[in-house]
């Protein structure tokens, strides 16, 4: 949206009585907490009272009415291009927050069989039994739905925790091995050919010896021949 800054009010993983404002900067990072003490103390200590705007002066606050979809997109581009979701079933605990419509929806775009909860928020249940501080109710919902992984974010979707099947944890496990698997794969390449290349080295210069020993006795013999 090409913003200069960003505000969110938001309780984070807490409930909803703890809410407090958020502030983020224009490329969509948090200000540093230096940054938000100094905002605290020009508030509180009405220092901005004399510069800050009232009534018509305020603004308006405008509906922007293709958000989500816009999110949605920009989530969906950070999946791998040609690769799907579709065969997986994903139970998705929104904790009644931020992210109520968003995760569902980009995981169903990308193929997913989604089963959510946590996604009827009425202002004052965010949080309240469900979500990442409470995951019980995700983690019962992987293993009635027969689910190969569950998601559940707290009231912002900052935070997740994920709940596993035994045979999801061993797929992912050798995901996140495949690297490392890779990473030693090729030393050992390397070192191979790094043997080979000797093993010809160590051939060449023997033939090369045993030339300059067959052209000394040549020439030794052909001395001797002459004399």
């Amino acid at each position: 949206l090409r913003a200069d800054a960003g505000i969110v009010i938001t309780a984070s993983h807490n409930p909803y009585d703890d809410n407090g404002i958020k502030f983020f900067r224009h490329d969509g990072y948090k200000l540093e907490d230096t940054i938000e003490q100094q905002i605290e103390n020009l508030v509180f200590s009405g220092e901005i009272d004399h510069v800050r705007p009232t009534a018509g002066e305020i603004g308006k606050a405008v509906r922007i009415d293709d958000a989500l979809g816009r999110y949605v997109e920009f989530a969906k581009r950070s999946f791998p291009r040609g690769q799907t979701l579709e065969g997986v079933t994903i139970v998705v605990d929104c904790g009644h927050g931020a992210a109520y419509k968003s995760t569902p929806c980009v995981l169903r775009e990308l193929g997913a069989n989604v089963i959510v909860c946590g996604n009827r928020p009425d202002g004052t249940n965010i949080n309240a039994g469900c979500g990442s501080m409470h995951p019980e109710q995700m983690c019962h919902w992987v293993q009635e739905h027969h689910a190969h992984i569950g998601i559940a974010h707290d009231g912002d979707a900052d935070r997740v925790l994920l709940a596993l099947l035994p045979l999801a944890v061993l797929a992912v496990r050798v995901a996140l091995a495949a690297p490392a698997l890779l990473v030693v794969l090729g030393v050992l390449v390397v070192r191979v050919v790094l043997v080979v290349l000797l093993v010809l080295v160590v051939l060449v210069v023997l033939v090369v010896l045993v030339v300059l020993v067959v052209l000394v006795v040549l020439v030794v013999l052909v001395v001797l021949v002459v004399l």
